[in-house]
């Protein structure tokens, strides 16, 4: 009887918070990016949603959870600080590999969000195998995946889009190039074009552009793409993933798992870090 009160609860709370978030005014948005920004992040809404989530959790549970993580992440820019912690990021990515097509698209949307105006967060992405995963769902052959296939490829167009407004990158120096967030967008197409193909990656790449995205030029994206193909040799890794131990928020049993995943970051100021 108290589960099912739980139940009926959480959903109540849900349903609430998806009403107010939905219908907020543009000052009711200010007030409420201001009051969770004096909350410690650990006491966020979007921290409290992101402690809810389980793949173990009814589908319909995770979908709802997942459309209150990607509005709180759209309203409240620092919720997207929550996903530093690695935990948190492969929270997320762990459901890419459902075979439910809801759980997914949700998945994706939230990504978006977490992924939108935030060069940390691409990186991180990077570094999880974000690129691979999605990739995977693009090529996969199981039919009931259309419209996650086309909100993969959207996600896609958000990763190819310039970065260099960024908050975080032009916060981080004012050359954007030596930010440890940045990444050159050649080195972007040289990712896909491995997973993907250079026929996708070019089609890709025309879509950004047709987009009406302005500012960083692709330069000559197909042929740099096929002169650097050849460094891909075996399974595909992304070794650049520029984030600071001192970003990333780490549990104490995480410390193996750093050493199984092998998450590369960037040359610091004293040399090449270690792996993270």
């Amino acid at each position: 009887m108290k589960q099912i009160e739980s139940v009926d609860s959480f959903s109540e709370g849900v349903r609430n918070l998806k009403a107010t978030l939905s219908s907020m005014t543009e000052m009711e948005s200010k007030i409420y990016t201001a009051i969770q920004d004096e909350a410690d992040l650990d006491d966020i809404i979007a921290s409290k949603l992101l402690r809810r989530l389980s793949h173990k959790s009814p589908t319909d549970h995770i979908v709802e959870l997942l459309s209150l993580l990607e509005g709180s992440c759209l309203i409240h820019y620092k919720s997207k600080h929550l996903f530093r912690n690695i935990e948190n990021m492969e929270k997320i990515l762990s459901l890419l590999k459902s075979h439910d097509p809801k759980t997914l698209a949700a998945c994706i949307d939230t990504l978006e969000s977490i992924l939108l105006d935030s060069s940390e967060m691409h990186r991180l992405f990077e570094g999880l195998g974000g690129l691979q995963l999605i990739s995977n769902l693009i090529t996969s052959l199981n039919p009931l995946l259309g419209d996650v296939k086309l909100k993969s490829i959207e996600l896609l167009v958000l990763y190819m889009s310039p970065e260099h407004n960024n908050p975080d990158l032009l916060c981080t120096h004012s050359d954007i190039t030596k930010s440890p967030y940045y990444l050159a967008p050649e080195s972007k197409v040289q990712f896909l074009t491995k997973l993907l193909g250079q026929r996708f990656v070019d089609k890709l790449v025309s879509m950004v552009s047709k987009e009406g995205i302005s500012g960083v030029v692709y330069p000559d994206v197909a042929v740099a793409a096929e002169r650097e193909r050849a460094v891909f040799e075996g399974p595909v890794q992304i070794p650049i993933c520029k984030v600071t131990p001192h970003h990333i928020k780490l549990t104490p049993n995480q410390s193996k798992e750093k050493e199984r995943k092998q998450v590369v970051i960037g040359n610091g100021p004293r040399g090449p870090r270690r792996p993270l």
